[in-house]
């Protein structure tokens, strides 16, 4: 079985270099018409890194145009989804890859260090969102592909990089439940890859020095198409999952999931915080679990018990 993705159109964001410049090719090589979202340039020439990836994927016989439009506004979003159907006609897959850090401690953010964060990473996937989800909803199909990190089991100094990425595992869950009438499906993805973000963005204090011999031990597994292959799956036809989040690290790929242990059913006359302290052990326990599939689902869960 090859997975193909001839006569489908996905936009791509943060997709100039690095893991989104990865996703482009190989989704391109597979026959999809990519658009290239990207503000970045070469500080150099002057030169659309959008605009290179383009060119890249078509001197190679494949279908691509560049947008250069910030996903950080509304306005920025909805060009860059009128791009793909200006030139392609129509919208079958996004990939919300845009974002960069501003490492810093809690108490030391300004507030636009966090905002800045946000805006691009959460924002930025309402912003494209919106109008790629009202062209999908009206084909009937889709396949979303939000970013998160593994930052979200807490990353030293990166407070507003961790919430931002957090917060986009929720929406990847609320779309899921939103789009499955209309056959649109959302999964994410969080990768764990060298890139441009890291290298650009140093994290003060960050433990991960600790771990330098075994990266340098096992480069060959970092590089961007350690991850690719996965969003690659999860943005084509064959995937037929949603709602979920999946790691990708030096080619270990498995599922993230946010469970829901058994815990402790207390009576209404135990509805104290001293109830709670005494019972604490059994509500901190996750040795059995479920996992949700909404938030109806753990109701559900928890009236049956009742």
């Amino acid at each position: 079985m090859t997975i193909s993705f001839a006569d489908q159109v996905a936009i791509i964001t943060g997709a100039g270099r690095g893991l989104g410049r990865q996703y482009a090719l190989d989704i391109a090589a597979r026959g999809g018409a990519i658009v290239v979202a990207d503000i970045g340039r070469d500080q150099t020439s002057g030169t659309a890194w959008a605009e290179t990836v383009v060119a890249e994927i078509e001197a190679k016989g494949g279908r691509a145009v560049a947008a250069t439009d910030s996903v950080a506004t509304s306005e920025g979003g909805r060009t860059v989804v009128d791009v793909a159907m200006d030139t392609f006609g129509r919208l079958d897959g996004l990939v919300h890859n845009a974002g960069f850090m501003r490492p810093g401690y809690f108490d030391e953010l300004s507030d636009d260090e966090i905002r800045d964060v946000v805006d691009v990473h959460v924002m930025g996937a309402f912003h494209i969102g919106r109008p790629a989800w009202k062209w999908m909803k009206q084909g009937q199909y889709g396949r979303i592909v939000l970013t998160s990190s593994g930052a979200i089991f807490g990353y030293h100094a990166s407070t507003n990089y961790a919430a931002a990425k957090a917060a986009l595992i929720g929406l990847t869950t609320a779309l899921a439940n939103e789009g499955a009438e209309y056959g649109i499906q959302a999964n994410a993805i969080l990768p764990f890859a060298q890139s441009a973000i890291g290298k650009d963005n140093p994290v003060p204090g960050s433990s991960m020095g600790m771990l330098a011999d075994k990266l340098a031990r096992n480069q060959h597994r970092w590089g961007p198409d350690s991850v690719s292959p996965l969003v690659t799956y999860l943005a084509s036809a064959e995937c037929k999952i949603s709602g979920r989040a999946y790691s990708a690290v030096a080619g270990r790929y498995a599922r993230i999931a946010l469970a829901a242990g058994n815990g402790w059913l207390a009576s209404p006359e135990q509805f104290t915080a001293e109830a709670v302290s005494e019972h604490f052990n059994e509500i901190d326990c996750l040795a059995d679990t479920s996992h949700p599939a909404s938030m109806v689902d753990e109701l559900q869960q928890v009236l049956d018990r009742l």
